[in-house]
């Protein structure tokens, strides 16, 4: 997304309280994560995509082993 957009975003879905957390994974590259509640996850879609046009969105996906991180070095 532009990241100069990060803060609406934020303050958009946050505004709906318990539904989702947005965190900036890359501010330079516009990359954030949307931590969605159980059960909300309809909420959100509809969120962003009202507002996709608006804050240049554009969907990144990645495998669930790319949301682990680690504090120890690899071997």
């Amino acid at each position: 997304m532009n990241p100069s957009k990060i803060h609406i975003l934020r303050f958009l879905v946050e505004a709906y309280e318990g539904i989702a957390v947005v965190s900036t994974v890359d501010r330079e590259m516009g990359l954030v994560k949307i931590s969605i509640a159980p059960n909300c996850e309809e909420d959100v879609m509809i969120i962003l995509q009202a507002e996709s046009q608006a804050l240049e969105l554009r969907p990144v996906y990645c495998s669930p082993a790319d949301h682990q991180l680690s504090s120890r070095p690899d071997p």
